[in-house]
């Protein structure tokens, strides 16, 4: 699971990745605050890809 803090450390983000296959996951369960909405998503996935790359799998 990947997660984003504000600068308090509140989560205001997090992204839950599930294995479909040997070489591939998908999101499985994603959410942000509502008034953190602009560009968390997308930093979010991101970390996924790059995640899911290192396993030698694709998002």
């Amino acid at each position: 699971m990947f997660a984003c803090s504000a600068p308090d450390g509140t989560t205001i983000g997090f992204l839950s990745l599930k294995p479909t296959s040997e070489f591939a996951v998908e999101i499985h369960l994603m959410g942000v605050k509502e008034s953190w909405h602009r560009g968390i998503g997308r930093a979010l996935i991101t970390a996924a890809k790059v995640h899911a790359a290192s396993q030698d799998a694709r998002l």
